[in-house]
């Protein structure tokens, strides 16, 4: 048994309440594929000397 007694409806809305889960991996997938530099301010902020000096800001 996996510990959850209910129906497989009562599970899907379980999960959603996770929304920090979902966030969190939406953030990550985000990071990850630097989205700044197409949707934002990425390339701007990479010109920084501070960010230039600094490889973790970038």
């Amino acid at each position: 048994m996996n510990g959850f007694v209910g129906s497989s409806s009562e599970l899907i809305v379980h999960c959603t309440d996770d929304y920090h889960i979902i966030y969190a991996v939406a953030l990550v997938a985000v990071a990850l594929t630097i989205a700044g530099d197409t949707q934002g301010f990425g390339r701007q902020w990479a010109r920084l000397t501070q960010v230039r000096d600094n490889a973790w800001l970038r």
